[in-house]
């Protein structure tokens, strides 16, 4: 049939001619075409890039079925080649980068956040800042009471193997209750709320997760060999404010940390615990976001490299009526 129309066509005398305008650019409008399927998989999602790539094909085919119609002849395969070119390798690029770059969020973060927020932080990694930000955490501080006597008189392998246990059972209870473990130094963890993504309530979220790590730690050291070794009282320290968060190191070595008054609160609370008999002490600004009956005022102390003193707060369990040590 397109055979007869053309043949009818030839002997009415309509023959389509290529214009010498297009001839002239023909390879500026096969260029465009090219930077246009490079541009649209950087510019857009997989599906939405190949509908328009498909688009925007079959507009050029139409474009040059009516010019032809008009009597214009548009040679299409330089064009449709590039951009075909174009859009494939540059797909193929950013899927390979995609993944490496997701592959990489997951490698950094995945021991640290729930699979939850790892995923989402690698579906989209600009919700992640990780250039520096003042932002509102609750940090918490976690230390074991009399950890130094127990190295000495330990078998190394026995020490390491117990300590694997115990980081892995805590930093267990830190994500499911939406923190992010940020490090282990020694035999104590410090962990955060509120980073790297926003988590309302985050206050009251480590609360909670204190007393969830409370009743761990001390189910933990009844277990057979760390009650033989005599493993002690994990004592927790909390407080909420800002500070300033972000990679910090260089190279391989890059730490998402914070940095301010509030850690250095969080940590000096965790210590204050020995002198006060607790074992869970949270500090004011942690207090004033939490629902009433969750804490209970206990005295005013002065921290250590802090002018002001401040009064601390523990928590309500039920049934024991505090987290004093037994």
């Amino acid at each position: 049939m397109i055979h007869a129309a053309a043949a009818r066509q030839i002997l009415q005398g309509f023959v389509p001619r290529t214009s010498a305008l297009l001839q002239r650019y023909a390879y500026i409008v096969a260029g465009l075409a090219g930077l246009v399927g490079v541009a649209i998989p950087l510019l857009l999602p997989p599906l939405a890039g190949a509908g328009v790539m498909l688009a925007a094909i079959a507009a050029f085919a139409v474009f040059v079925v009516n010019a032809a119609a008009g009597g214009v002849l548009i040679e299409p395969a330089l064009a449709l080649v590039l951009a075909a070119t174009g859009y494939v390798v540059t797909a193929i690029l950013a899927f390979a980068f995609q993944h490496r770059r997701e592959r990489h969020i997951r490698r950094r973060f995945e021991q640290h956040l729930s699979p939850h927020v790892v995923a989402m932080i690698a579906r989209d990694p600009s919700l992640l800042k990780l250039k520096g930000q003042r932002r509102e955490v609750t940090a918490m501080f976690t230390d074991i009471a009399n950890f130094t006597g127990l190295t000495h008189g330990t078998d190394p392998e026995t020490l390491v193997a117990m300590l694997d246990a115990y980081f892995g059972g805590m930093s267990e209870i830190v994500v499911a209750h939406g923190g992010m473990v940020d490090k282990f130094v020694g035999d104590a963890i410090h962990a955060l709320f509120n980073a790297p993504l926003e988590q309302p309530g985050h206050a009251q979220a480590a609360v909670r997760c204190a007393l969830a790590l409370h009743a761990w730690s001390e189910a933990f050291r009844r277990r057979e060999v760390p009650a033989a070794l005599g493993f002690g009282h994990t004592r927790i320290g909390v407080e909420t404010g800002e500070v300033i968060v972000g990679d910090v190191g260089t190279g391989s070595k890059l730490d998402y940390t914070a940095y301010g008054d509030t850690v250095n609160a969080a940590a000096r609370l965790e210590a204050a615990n020995k002198e006060l008999g607790t074992m869970i002490c949270v500090g004011p600004g942690t207090a004033a976001r939490c629902p009433a009956g969750l804490l209970r005022p206990g005295k005013t102390i002065q921290l250590r490299g802090f002018d002001v003193p401040i009064q601390v707060f523990e928590p309500v369990t039920q049934g024991t009526g505090g987290s004093q040590v037994p």
